[in-house]
This record gives C-alpha cells, structure tokens and sequence, in this order.
C-alpha cells in the first residue's frame, strides 16, 4: 500500500492546514506554499540551530571548497564537479571535499566517473558519511561552502556554514534565496549553470577580503535568524501574541454576555489554541 502513502498524506495536511488559525513557518518559500492552502495567520520563524556551530574557531585552508549534502540529484553535486572542473583548469589551486550519504549508489558512481573524467583524483576528496564534529572541523577549515541544489526549503547546512562564518554559494530556488544575500553573505546561482558556479568559487577564493567580509556579515544574520536563543524568542512572542487574541475573545465574550442581560450565561469554553508548524 506504499502508492496510497503520498495522496493519503497530502490530503491529511490539506486537511489539517484548513483547520489551523496560526501557523509557524520556517522559510516564506513555505509560507508561500501554504498560503493558498489555509486563511491563517503565518509566522516567519527560522529553523534553530546548534550553538556549538557559532563557536567553530576558523583555520582556513586557502583554495578549500565544501559541499554536505546527500549525493543525489536534487543536492546535485555532479553539477557541482562540473563546476569544479572548470575552476581548476584555470590554474586555481583549490580542493573540494563532499560530505555525504551515497544514498543513490548509481548516481554517486556518475560522480566518480566525472572525477575520473576531469582527472580530478588528487583534488576531489568524497568523505561519505560524516559524524557531526567532522562536519564542523571541514567548516572551520573551508573557504566557501556550495550547494548548487535543486530544490531545499530551509537546509541547515546553509545555517551552519553562516553561523561557522563561511560565504556560501547556493542555487538562487525554493528557500535558498532566503537565506543567502547576494553579494553580502554569499552568491546564488543556476545549479545548471557550471561556468556561473565556477566563476563565483574564482571570485570568492581569488579574494580574502572578500570572502572575510562576506564571512562576517554571515555569521552576524545567522545568530539574528538562526541561534535558539533568537528563536525561542520570536516563538514565544508568537505563542503570546496568540495567547492574548484569545484571551481578548474569551473577554469579549464575557462583555457582550453581562449587557445583553441582566442574568450572566456561562461562558462557552476558552477555544483550544492551534499552532502547527509548517516544515
């Protein structure tokens, strides 16, 4: 009955959106997902993160480039080694290390023949999967981290790169825009577009100041956006926000009920408050 999954789900959450009054999204490409979908009201509030990754001490490795992600065609680092290629036949001295699950073998098998192909052996390092303190050391020591994806709502590899002060260089769809300022914290590019990626990783290595800048100001919108503690923040303004539109009914209720009467009903039970997330 796998077939039924998808359809039975959909309707479930199409369900559930229209019963909904407030919802918390984590990036407005949800939120402009859901709007068709419900009358609520619609919060932006980001993913948190681990604050362990707004204390990565940096020790950059000139000419290092990251990617984490699943090795799949939608993370698309094949477009990535493409991309690559290029940036060292024009005698940049750069490496790429890719972190990530081989969770479609044929596909990870295409990478390595492209590696093959552009004799690239030396330069391309495929570490598979990582426990999450190697994540961090490979952040400390890259000079730009790339996610050339083809479709992401709010990936926490974006997120973590900001907080560790990495520029990134991320595909310009679905979330991702929202997350990188371009030329301010990073680039965003066409994921299919291999001489606009390769050029972008040019300009960032080619350029300390630059990518120092753009590092910084990284680091600063992520603990604005992505820290708990910003988080928890905005989330509890919500929840207040919530708690006293509902508390203004319940009185609202009690007034009308006291002067249409001189005998004082019950008040009806305080509405359940319904707060989803949208992910």
């Amino acid at each position: 009955l796998a077939w039924l999954r998808a359809p039975l789900w959909k309707r479930v959450e199409r369900w559930g959106l229209a019963r909904q009054k407030h919802i918390i999204s984590i990036t407005p490409y949800v939120r402009n997902l859901v709007e068709p979908l419900t009358d609520a009201h619609i919060y932006d509030i980001d993913n948190p993160i681990d604050p362990a990754c707004f204390r990565i001490r940096r020790k950059e490795i000139p000419g290092r480039v990251f990617f984490a992600g699943w090795i799949t065609p939608r993370k698309n680092p094949l477009g990535l080694i493409h991309a690559f290629a290029k940036v060292r036949n024009e005698g940049v001295d750069a490496t790429l290390h890719l972190a990530g699950e081989e969770s479609d073998p044929p596909y990870a098998e295409s990478v390595r023949k492209a590696i093959d192909k552009y004799g690239l052996g030396d330069h391309v390092h495929m570490l598979g999967r990582v426990r999450t303190e190697d994540i961090r050391r490979e952040l400390a020591a890259a000079s730009v981290f790339v996610l050339p994806s083809r479709q992401e709502n709010a990936p926490m590899a974006i997120s973590e790169s900001m907080a560790a002060g990495v520029p990134v260089i991320a595909s310009n769809l679905c979330g991702m825009p929202f997350m990188v300022r371009e030329g301010e914290t990073g680039y965003l590019i066409d994921p299919d577009d291999h001489d606009m990626i390769a050029e972008r990783i040019i300009r960032l290595l080619s350029d300390t100041g630059l990518r120092q800048q753009m590092g910084r100001q990284a680091a600063e919108d992520a603990t604005r956006r992505f820290h708990p503690t910003s988080v928890a923040s905005k989330t509890r303004a919500v929840y207040e926000s919530v708690m006293a539109e509902f508390a203004g009914s319940a009185c609202g209720s009690r007034d009308s009920s006291e002067h249409s009467s001189t005998t004082v009903k019950p008040l009806n039970p305080q509405p359940k408050i319904e707060v989803s997330t949208a992910r």
